[in-house]
């Protein structure tokens, strides 16, 4: 059996695997949009919701940038 029977052999289990039925995530049945939770600084009251191009200096903020 040379290489490329291997590879045409992976290469057909593989298209097979992609065509059996397999677990489907689970639909959002309200119909509202799924948005991260909003974080919410307790000293600036700036709420943080994705890339704002902003970022609180208060080290007790849930997004200020810690380095380890």
């Amino acid at each position: 059996m040379s290489e490329s029977d291997d590879y045409k052999r992976g290469w057909q289990d593989g298209f097979n695997a992609a065509k059996r039925p397999h677990a489907a995530p689970a639909p959002n049945l309200t119909g509202a949009p799924v948005l991260p939770p909003t974080l919410k600084c307790r000293k600036c009251n700036i709420e943080f919701q994705g890339a704002i191009g902003y970022y609180c200096p208060h080290t007790d903020c849930p997004t200020f940038i810690k380095t380890i």
